[in-house]
């Protein structure tokens, strides 16, 4: 009797082993589907987060796409806006050219001067160049021909101009009126 207590005692101590273990197994089975589960959501909130980095980065480089455009239209329209309003004081300066040659008198004359060249700085302060065409030879990029004189010295040069050319930012505002040498 004592042979079989002992062995009922060992079945039933490795009944409780194997049942231990059963329940250990199955924690560690439930904790494992678990972290299954919390490892299909955190790639589910990885590829939200990922989408959403994505759309931000999108953003990003429209936005800065969007403001080099406005920068670069503000600086066109700035230019534009200096071209329109300086081709209009070519003809005050054209004036003031003429009457400064027609004025006899030395003192009103000088005014003449000092006012053109007062509109000639603001030209000049704002990036507007004359074209200097004067004894060059001809350029049909920077001057119109309005006519010819025989001059074989001088051939395919320009030896008088009637209206100056100017330029802004590489570009042509006013083509210079110049008589060409034949």
């Amino acid at each position: 009797m004592a042979k079989n207590k002992k062995e009922n005692v060992n079945q039933e101590n490795v009944e409780q082993q194997e049942k231990s273990m059963e329940e250990i197994v199955a924690c560690y089975v439930k904790e494992n589907e678990e972290l299954i589960a919390e490892n299909e959501k955190l790639k589910v909130e990885l590829e939200k987060s990922q989408k959403y980095l994505d759309q931000l980065v999108s953003m990003k480089s429209d936005f800065e796409n969007y403001k080099r455009r406005v920068r670069m239209d503000a600086e066109e329209n700035k230019k534009q806006g200096i071209g329109e309003t300086v081709e209009k004081i070519f003809g005050i300066l054209d004036t003031f050219e003429l009457a400064s040659q027609h004025v006899k008198d030395e003192n009103s004359k000088q005014a003449f001067v000092l006012i053109q060249r007062q509109f000639e700085k603001v030209l000049s302060d704002l990036g507007v160049s004359e074209i200097e065409v004067l004894n060059l030879p001809f350029d049909l990029m920077t001057s119109n021909a309005v006519s010819k004189v025989e001059d074989k010295e001088n051939s395919g040069k320009v030896v008088q101009v009637y209206q100056k050319g100017y330029r802004y930012d590489n570009k042509i505002l006013r083509y210079a009126q110049v008589v060409v040498a034949e």
